[in-house]
């Protein structure tokens, strides 16, 4: 009795772990279409922030396979595949177990394992956090493969290795039904907000000074950007954010050169705008800079940017903790000779015969493009990915 009570359970629980599965399968591919509407979908085990693992492993370049096909489609069919094969099952007839649906099961399943590896690879070395719902997948995964196996073991007759093989392709072109009749009947939903941004061929001659240089991401090969900012500008703080959490989720790693443009008439003559808390920004970060501490304020900035429009006092409390350094750095950002550095930032600004003056923020040049506006995260990643940044909007 016992030799026959564990094929009894595995065969009863392969079908609610492909509805897990499914479920899993479909939360992610949701959390994918939300990225790129820019809608803030959250499932309960993905959190919306930036630093969450669902939706770095979303905006990953290893996410999408075949052109533009999301693995989460590809597992969503791979599980409703199995399901119905397990619905199939339940009502056959008795004793008409069919061999070859068995073995092609199993093949496939090791196939899904060994993607489930290679994605808990990518997870753990290029983008350094686990997505829940992904490893909640591939715990499936696993368990699924134990059970076929078992099944496998209770079927001991000899299966011509041709009709595995064909019944494995007909599964392989099923999920490719699926998946692709899914993502592709779905367009609509994946439609990305109107870009925000503009392009042109440029590149940034003038001298840089690398006590106004920022790092961001921690891992992977490292790409240098120039950026025209406003650290107190929301959306030069949008901007790094999407930026941050694409490196993340490509593997790669930025230093960036950063030249201090407040959108405030006030200390910008070129300033259409009247930005609160963006002359202090600009004026706190170049005291910071000759402390060789622009980089922890760049950050600080973009972490907290509310501080930066509470006036002086409430902007310096942002750069300083150690409240007796207080009077210093504000003494410093009152000072004629910072007045002067900015004005001398200002001016590479308005640049030569090569290059066209600053008139907004965020400005950005990467690879002899010169890019304004803001970009998505899932747009970050695709350039992280070319060689070189598209010039048309067909190659986005």
């Amino acid at each position: 009795m016992k030799t026959q009570r564990w094929p009894i359970i595995s065969q009863t629980l392969l079908l609610p772990l492909n509805g897990v599965g499914i479920f899993l399968s479909w939360t992610l591919l949701q959390t994918r279409w939300a990225i790129q509407t820019g809608k803030q979908f959250s499932p309960a085990f993905c959190d919306a922030k930036a630093s969450s693992g669902c939706r770095l492993a979303a905006l990953s370049p290893y996410s999408e396979v075949f052109g533009h096909i999301p693995v989460s489609a590809l597992a969503l069919a791979f599980f409703t595949v199995t399901f119905l094969t397990e619905i199939h099952r339940l009502f056959r007839k008795r004793g008409s177990e069919d061999q070859h649906l068995v073995r092609s099961a199993f093949m496939l399943q090791i196939l899904a394992c060994l993607a489930s590896v290679f994605y808990l690879w990518i997870m753990f070395h290029v983008i350094g956090q686990f997505c829940s719902g992904c490893l909640g997948i591939h715990l499936v995964n696993g368990t699924l493969l134990g059970l076929q196996w078992i099944r496998v073991k209770k079927s001991v007759n000899r299966v011509d290795d041709r009709k595995v093989i064909a019944a494995l392709l007909v599964s392989f072109l099923l999920i490719a039904l699926i998946a692709g009749a899914w993502v592709f009947g779905t367009e609509h939903f994946t439609q990305q907000n109107s870009k925000r941004y503009y392009f042109t061929k440029e590149v940034f001659t003038a001298p840089l000074d690398p006590h106004y240089r920022a790092h961001f991401g921690n891992r992977g090969e490292e790409l240098h950007f120039i950026m025209a900012v406003d650290l107190a500008c929301p959306y030069c703080e949008e901007m790094f954010k999407n930026f941050t959490e694409a490196l993340q989720a490509s593997g790669k790693q930025a230093s960036v050169d950063l030249i201090l443009f407040p959108m405030h008439q006030k200390c910008n003559p070129y300033a259409g705008l009247e930005e609160p808390g963006a002359c202090t920004a600009a004026e706190i970060a170049i005291c910071r800079a000759q402390e060789n501490r622009f980089d922890e304020f760049v950050h600080q900035a973009i972490e907290r940017p509310a501080n930066l429009i509470s006036g002086v006092s409430g902007a310096v409390a942002l750069a300083e903790t150690d409240a007796p350094s207080r009077p210093a750095l504000e003494e410093c950002v009152a000072s004629p000779k910072t007045r002067d550095e900015l004005k001398r930032l200002l001016e590479i600004t308005q640049g030569d015969r090569t290059r066209s003056p600053v008139d907004a923020v965020p400005t950005i040049w990467f690879k002899g493009v010169r890019i304004t506006g803001a970009l998505s995260p899932q747009e970050w990643v695709r350039f992280f990915e070319k060689s070189s940044l598209p010039l048309s909007d067909e190659e986005l």
